[in-house]
């Protein structure tokens, strides 16, 4: 299946960043009007926060976030991890 039809992706934009989180740091929780988002940890370990839910995350685990959910991550271990953020379509907030 092509990676736009997996994803949903209409718009076939992409927004990436990769994030350094230092151990005891975490990511602001936020939500997205229209962007889902699939997070993925690449070195380390650490946390995905969902609502007020902490989900346990090893090297190579990934997730989907569908528009509206609050997300973010923490690293809680003693290690520095190495997050890659993929979002789509651009977010826009409704008039």
């Amino acid at each position: 299946k092509p990676f736009n039809d997996a994803l949903n992706l209409k718009s076939g934009l992409l927004r990436m960043s990769v994030a350094r989180v230092l151990p005891g740091q975490d990511v602001d929780h936020h939500d997205h009007y229209t962007m889902a988002e699939v997070y993925f940890l690449m070195r380390g370990k650490g946390q995905f926060r969902v609502n007020d839910q902490l989900i346990d995350a090893e090297q190579g685990t990934g997730m989907y976030f569908e528009p509206g959910v609050m997300r973010s991550v923490v690293n809680n271990s003693n290690d520095v991890a190495w997050w890659l953020f993929v979002g789509s379509p651009p977010d826009v907030k409704p008039e």
